[in-house]
């Protein structure tokens, strides 16, 4: 029998037939709406999968999404087969656009949140995930949703919607990568203002539920390069816990995002 891996590859219309493997899908999560919107429709053919493999879930129950299940969220209503024939043509169509232009990027927005609904159990049918909690449908950032049997089956981090449809695409801020991630003792940030002003700068570090655990920089700074370090401690100086956390500057008006996970 295929593999859950093996049966996403074969049956996504947007992963079969090139250079991408499952894997690589949901790894590339940073950057680009259009590496989320095929990160999140992958998930969803990920639970699909699940279903025809019998993948128990960590409550012991069945993860199991029927093609066949209504959904009935803003922005679509239909099955989930119909969403999933819909959303490779979409992003086959929008392999080579321009993802600076406006419109290309409130498509890929409108993928995602379809699919982290479906991910979610958020305006679908009660039959088709079996034990699998339900999200907040109007901010998804319920701490139930993120939390999803289903979605952390298929690999994929679980980040809030508001996270997921976030656009950085050559904004004035941008974040790089955490060294190192994940990281025990301290890690560091580099991190870039293009903007041509000084401008009024933050980045944060926020835990799953929207929290704000510390907040790294705040000021009004001049463009250029910049390095900052987080030793994992909270604002009141105690250790946060081990887990993933969310990075988010703001600038301007503007957001970036980044991640990263401390372990002690």
């Amino acid at each position: 029998m295929l593999s859950v891996e093996d049966c996403v590859e074969s049956s996504a219309s947007f992963i079969a037939g090139t250079d991408a493997s499952f894997c690589s899908v949901m790894q590339s999560w940073r950057g680009t709406l259009r590496n989320r919107a095929r990160r999140q429709t992958a998930a969803v053919w990920a639970n699909v999968c699940a279903g025809q493999h019998g993948l128990i879930g960590r409550n012991g129950q069945a993860i199991s999404l029927d093609p066949a299940t209504s959904v009935s969220v803003t922005g679509y209503t239909g099955t989930v087969a119909e969403w999933l024939t819909f959303a490779g043509s979409e992003l086959a169509r929008l392999n080579h656009a321009n993802e600076k232009n406006r419109s290309v990027r409130e498509s890929y927005r409108a993928l995602i949140r379809t699919a982290w609904n479906i991910n979610h159990g958020v305006g679908i049918g009660t039959t088709c995930l079996s034990g699998l909690p339900q999200a907040s449908a109007t901010t998804g950032s319920g701490s139930q949703g993120r939390d999803s049997d289903a979605l952390l089956a298929s690999g994929v981090e679980p980040e809030p919607l508001s996270t997921e449809i976030m656009d950085d695409l050559d904004g004035p801020l941008t974040l790089g990568q955490f060294q190192p991630n994940p990281f025990v003792n301290s890690t560091r940030l580099a991190y870039a203002i293009s903007a041509t002003t000084n401008q009024d700068v933050t980045i944060g570090v926020y835990d799953i539920s929207g929290r704000l655990v510390k907040e790294l920089v705040r000021g009004n700074m001049a463009p250029g390069q910049y390095e900052v370090r987080w030793d994992g401690s909270q604002t009141d100086g105690t250790p946060a816990r081990s887990g993933l956390y969310f990075v988010l500057g703001r600038i301007g008006g503007l957001q970036a995002q980044t991640r990263v996970t401390f372990v002690h």
